[in-house]
């Protein structure tokens, strides 16, 4: 494989992340704010992202 495909890979995945926690986020506060309750789901699978990336940085690490 191409290194330059993988760099365009990598770079889309981050972004992508990002773009869905931001929208994660607001869907949590939308909730929040406007139907008055807190969705408990939602922070389950923000924590669980947070969980993979920071495993996935301590693999990665390690295994260079």
């Amino acid at each position: 494989m191409d290194e330059r495909f993988l760099v365009h890979q990598m770079k889309s995945m981050k972004l992508a992340t990002r773009v869905g926690a931001v929208l994660i986020g607001a869907l949590i506060l939308y909730r929040l704010y406007v139907k008055g309750y807190f969705d408990w789901q939602l922070c389950a699978i923000v924590f669980v992202m947070a969980v993979v990336k920071v495993a996935t940085m301590i693999y990665l690490r390690r295994a260079n």
